[in-house]
Parts: C-alpha cells; sequence; structure tokens
C-alpha cells in the first residue's frame, strides 16, 4: 500500500524520466519499417499539419505588412505634419510680400496721380526729413545678462532681483536707448511694415511694444485698390492692438466703405516719410444694428511675420537745408546805458549780438 502510494505521487517525475525513452523506441521503430510505409506515415503527417503550417506563414505575412503599413503611416504622418508647417509659414509670408508690394503699389500710384509739372509750384525743402537707425531685438538671455551689468532695469513682481530673469515679465527691448537718441513714440519698422512703437527709453536701451500689443495707440487710415481707377484712400481711424496678432480699429463711421482685405495704413508719418507703412489688412468688417461706427478687426502684418533679429528706428529730425544758421542782414542799434549793439539778424529767427561800450 506505501509503495503504491509513494508510485502515485511520483508518477509525472516517472513520466517525465520515460518520455525521452518513449521518443527514442518509437523513432527506432519508424526506421526498421519499409520505406513504402515511411511515406505513407509523412504524407499523413503533412496533411495534418499543413492547414497550421499555412495559418502560420499566414499569420506572418500579416504581421509584416501591419508593421510595414504602421511604418508608413507614422512617416506618413511626420512628412503631413512637416509639409503642414511649412505651408503655413509659406502663407504667412506671401501674405506679408503681398502686402508690402500693395504697398508699393500704392505709393507708385500716388506719384503717378500728382500734379503735372507744368502747374507744380517752386519746389521747396521738406522743414523734416527721416532719419532710420539700426536696432537688434534682445533675447530674454541678452536682457538677463544686461541686467546683471546694471545696464537694463527689469520690471518683474515685488520682491524679484533686480538682476533676476524674470520670464513672464520681461518686456521687448532693443539695444538702443537715449544714447542714440531713441524717443517715445518712435516708430519701428521691419521692412515697409510696422512693427511696433518705442514705449519707454533708458540710457543704453528702449522698451518697445509691438503694434498688437493691448498698449498700442496709433492713428491710422484704410486703403483700397479699385483697379482701373488705382488706389483710394479711405477713413482715418485709431489702430488699437488686442494681442495675439489682431489689433481693432476705431470710429470709423458707418457711412464710409469698409471691406474685408482693405490694407490699414499708418496715418500720422506726414510731412515726415511719403512711403506708406503697412499696419496689416481687415480680416473682419461687422456694422451692427443701431450703431454709429463699424466694428473693424485687423490681422496685425507683425503677427505674419517671423520675429527679426533686426528693425529700424523711424524719427523725424529738422531739415538742416532749411535750419541751416545763415546771416541775412546786420543792423546797429542803441541800448541801454548809453552804448551800441550789433545784431545779426538769421534765417531760423534767433538773434545773435554784441554790445559795445561808448560806440556811436
Amino acid at each position: 500500500m506505501r509503495s503504491a502510494l509513494v508510485f502515485s505521487t511520483n508518477w509525472p517525475l516517472v513520466r517525465r524520466r520515460l518520455a525521452p525513452v518513449a521518443w527514442l523506441c518509437a523513432a527506432a521503430g519508424l526506421a526498421m519499417l519499409d520505406p513504402s510505409h515511411l511515406a505513407a506515415i509523412r504524407r499523413v503527417a503533412n496533411d495534418a499539419l499543413y492547414p497550421g503550417q499555412k495559418a502560420v506563414a499566414s499569420a506572418t505575412s500579416m504581421a509584416a505588412a501591419v508593421r510595414t503599413a504602421i511604418v508608413r503611416y507614422r512617416v506618413a504622418v511626420q512628412t503631413a505634419g512637416r509639409r503642414d508647417a511649412e505651408r503655413r509659414r509659406l502663407e504667412k509670408e506671401n501674405r506679408r510680400l503681398r502686402q508690402q508690394v500693395e504697398a508699393l503699389r500704392f505709393a507708385l500710384a500716388r506719384r503717378e496721380r500728382e500734379i503735372p509739372g507744368s502747374l507744380a509750384g517752386a519746389p521747396t525743402e521738406p522743414l523734416l526729413e527721416p532719419e532710420t537707425i539700426e536696432a537688434r531685438l534682445l533675447g530674454q538671455q541678452a536682457i538677463g545678462t544686461l541686467a546683471r551689468f546694471g545696464l537694463i532695469e527689469l520690471y518683474g513682481p515685488s520682491g524679484a532681483d533686480p538682476g533676476d530673469l524674470v520670464l513672464d515679465c520681461v518686456p521687448s527691448v532693443i539695444d538702443v536707448g537715449s544714447d542714440h537718441r531713441t524717443s517715445p513714440d518712435d516708430l519701428l519698422l521691419a521692412g515697409s511694415c510696422v512693427w511696433g512703437r518705442v514705449a519707454r527709453v533708458d540710457r543704453w536701451t528702449a522698451e518697445v511694444v509691438r503694434a498688437d500689443a493691448p498698449q498700442f495707440r496709433a492713428l491710422a487710415m484704410l486703403a483700397r485698390d479699385d483697379g482701373n481707377s488705382g488706389w483710394r484712400l479711405g477713413p482715418r481711424g485709431m489702430l488699437e492692438g488686442r494681442g495675439k496678432g489682431v489689433c481693432r480699429l476705431r470710429f470709423v463711421a458707418v457711412t464710409e466703405p469698409v471691406e474685408v482685405g482693405d490694407i490699414v495704413l499708418a496715418a500720422d508719418t506726414g510731412g515726415l516719410i511719403d512711403a506708406p507703412l503697412v499696419y496689416g489688412h481687415v480680416i473682419e468688417a461687422r456694422r451692427d444694428a443701431g450703431a454709429t461706427h463699424w466694428q473693424i478687426v485687423v490681422q496685425a502684418a507683425v503677427f505674419e511675420m517671423p520675429t527679426p533679429e533686426r528693425l529700424v528706428v523711424l524719427r523725424g529730425r529738422p531739415n538742416p537745408e532749411r535750419t541751416a544758421l545763415r546771416p541775412q542782414r546786420s543792423s546797429v542799434s542803441r541800448v541801454a546805458g548809453g552804448g551800441t549793439r550789433e545784431v545779426e539778424r538769421l534765417d531760423s529767427g534767433t538773434v545773435n549780438g554784441a554790445t559795445g561800450e561808448g560806440r556811436h
């Protein structure tokens, strides 16, 4: 009884030990069979295993096809993403170039409509002439470096070290300040587009705001290409930044014609520069019931261009041809105390004189 219990308990072990012996006996028996019988056995085995082999081969081929499809899909997605990004970049660049071309066409059309030379008056020198200087738009790393050396002041949250770089509060800064006679409200240009305006000037740098920033305000006017009749200037209004590339043009009466696609030009550069400067183009024009002014949304040109490394600061200065001190006439007049003074009057309206005692 005890031996039987032990045998039944160890039966799995005995079966594992006898399995190789059974396989060897089966192999020896097959080797001793007649070749014709072996061929029949092989055919039966092949027929029994063929469906499984076919299924395994089909599954392997299908898995390879799925892997190939996944790889192709990933490549197609990456390629489509790159193409879409490139398409958006090219669309922005095309819009920016189209605005510059339209500005140049507007300037050319305005020159063609000037009064013929036989009817024009004698030419005069302008009192103001434009002056431009190049400025670099500083990155956050450059601003932090200048702050550590005390060359720039950063305004951040209370308690922040003046030398700390506060990323959320760092304004846009250019590397020219009062040392280059930069003044608040000087315009910043990127090509023929208005990038922004100088807001505050320090000794070495200046804080600037983009044209789509909420702090930006400027006079602007609409212009439209009427086809054969050329460019036509439209109404004026106040351009206000709204952020994220959007501005609003306010105070344009509903009696004025406004259409989507109209170009928005700077209207406060008269007497300084004749070339049109572009703020953007109209993307929405709505006239609410009972309203007296249009609701005009402008896509800022600065939003459709990559951040420039260099900008041009536009400002005016007196024309030296008009303001040069040239003597006009001299005269001698008596002054209190019995002396005389020689007075020299100048074209600029100033008076320069010398007093002499005892001259009669």
